[in-house]
């Protein structure tokens, strides 16, 4: 009989491998894969998590999202352009975004 050690190491190897595999496809044979836009972002969700959350002052990925259009154009692999069109249509309406311009630093 197997003790839990056995089944954790199961477990474990079965989602590394599970999660190398998404990267791997996500890169390289996903429809979108040619869609220029930086590969971290494209592969996982650490770099919004990144961007939001870690980045201070938090909730930056906004700015990230507009930094991508203006150097890869309209459409890059992480965000649709349609996306992006009603985002600024919000940003536009919006008077509180006057006050919490993109960080630069």
């Amino acid at each position: 009989m197997y003790d839990i050690w056995f089944y954790a190491t199961v477990a474990s190897t079965g989602l590394t491998v599970r999660a190398i595999c998404q990267v791997v496809y996500r890169l390289y044979f996903h429809p979108l894969a040619q869609v220029p836009g930086p590969k971290l972002a494209c592969a996982t969700r650490w770099y919004e998590f990144y961007f939001d959350v870690v980045k201070w002052p938090g909730g930056q990925y906004w700015c990230e999202v507009d930094k991508m259009h203006n150097q890869y154009g309209e459409f890059s692999a992480c965000v649709n352009a349609s996306l992006r069109q009603e985002w600024l249509q919000i940003q536009q309406s919006s008077k509180c975004f006057g006050s919490f311009p993109c960080q630069t630093t």
